[in-house]
C-alpha cells in the first residue's frame, strides 16, 4: 500500500534464504579413549562430531561405570575448551560425567558455543541400582543351582542395602529370552524396599519383563487388579534402568505376602479345597478349573 492506502500494483518480494557452505566449526569431534579410561564400552569410545545444528552429545551406556565422575575426554576444538569457567585440556582433564556437563568453546576472536555433554547410565536415573556380584565372578546360569553373590541397593548415591545372598535363575517361558529373571535367597530376611510398607522376606525375585516394551504392563496389571479390591503384591521396585528389572517380594504364603491359611501338605490326587486358602499359578498346567484355566498349586505343596 501507498501512503494514502491504495494497494499498489506489480509490487514483488522475493524472499531469499543464505546457507554458509562452510558452516563455522567450534568443536570438530568429542569422545572417550580406552587408554585413558579403561574398562571403557564400546558405544563410549565412538567418536562423536557435532554440527552447528547439533549441540547435544549424548551417549547411552547400559552398565554401571564405576569412574563416571572422573572420565577423561579426548576432542578436537577450534579455540580453548572451559567447563564451569576452568579451562579443559584434551586427554588430561577429567570431569565429572555423573551429570550433564555443559562445555563452551571460545575461539581467538571472541566468538563461543556451548556444548551439553550427557552419559545416560544407571547411575544418572536417579533409580535405585541392585548390584550383585557373584563369588569369583560365577555365571548365573541354572533355575536349579544357587550360586554364592553378595548384593548391594544403591539409592541416591548412598548404599541403604548390602549383604550376602544366593542367586539362580527362575521362571519358564521367560528364562529362555536373552534377558533372564532371578530369584535371590537372603541369609537373613530383609526389607529391602523400605521406602514401602512391605514387611522383611529372604525371597526376592528380580523380573526381566523382556517382552514388555512399554515397563508398564506388570505395573497397570497390579493397579487394575486392586481396583475392584483383589489383594495383589505391591512391592514392586525401580521401573526404570538400564537394564530395567522389577524388584517384587517372591509371592509366599504367609502374615504379609499372602495372607491366606496355613501353610501345609496335601496328599496327590487329593480334591484340593479352594476355601482353605491356596496359592496357584496360571498356566503350569496341574489341573483345570471350571472355567477351562489351566493351574499348578504352588502352595500347600504335595507331599
Amino acid at each position: 500500500m501507498d501512503a494514502a492506502g491504495n494497494k499498489s500494483k506489480g509490487a514483488e518480494v522475493t524472499w531469499v534464504t543464505y546457507e554458509d557452505p562452510e558452516p563455522e566449526t567450534f568443536l570438530a569431534s568429542f569422545g572417550f579413549s580406552s587408554a585413558l579410561n579403561p574398562g571403557l564400552p564400546a558405544s563410549l569410545t565412538e567418536a562423536r562430531r557435532p554440527s552447528a545444528s547439533n549441540i547435544d552429545i549424548q551417549y547411552h551406556v547400559p552398565v554401571v561405570l564405576d569412574d563416571l565422575a572422573a572420565l577423561v575426554p579426548v576432542f578436537e576444538a577450534n579455540g580453548k575448551v572451559y567447563a564451569e569457567g576452568s579451562e579443559v585440556a584434551s586427554a588430561v582433564t577429567a570431569l565429572d560425567f555423573s551429570r550433564n556437563v555443559a562445555l563452551v568453546v571460545r575461539k581467538p576472536n571472541g566468538r563461543e558455543r556451548t556444548y551439553q555433554v550427557t552419559i545416560n547410565t544407571p547411575q544418572t536415573t536417579g533409580l535405585p541400582m541392585v548390584l550383585i556380584e557373584t563369588r569369583n565372578g560365577v555365571s548365573v546360569d541354572s533355575k536349579d543351582e544357587y550360586v554364592e553373590a553378595s548384593f548391594s541397593i544403591v539409592s541416591e548415591g548412598r548404599v541403604v542395602h548390602q549383604g550376602t545372598t544366593r542367586i539362580k535363575g527362575r521362571g519358564n517361558a521367560t528364562w529362555s529370552y536373552p534377558k533372564k529373571p532371578y530369584r535371590l535367597k537372603l541369609d537373613a530376611a530383609q526389607n529391602l524396599l523400605s521406602i514401602m510398607k512391605t514387611g522383611s522376606a529372604k525371597n526376592w525375585v528380580l523380573l526381566a519383563n523382556y517382552c514388555d516394551e512399554t515397563l508398564l504392563r506388570t505395573t497397570v496389571a497390579l493397579w487394575l487388579g486392586d481396583r475392584p479390591g483383589v489383594r495383589l503384591d505391591p512391592a514392586v521396585g525401580a521401573r526404570r534402568a538400564a537394564p530395567e528389572r522389577q524388584f517384587p517380594r517372591e509371592l509366599r504364603i504367609d502374615r504379609v505376602r499372602g495372607a491366606v491359611g496355613r501353610p501345609g501338605r496335601y496328599p496327590r490326587g487329593h480334591r484340593i479345597s479352594l476355601r482353605k486358602g491356596q496359592l496357584l499359578e496360571l498356566g503350569a498346567g496341574l489341573f483345570r478349573g471350571g472355567a477351562g484355566g489351566v493351574f499348578h498349586v504352588q502352595a500347600p505343596r504335595p507331599r
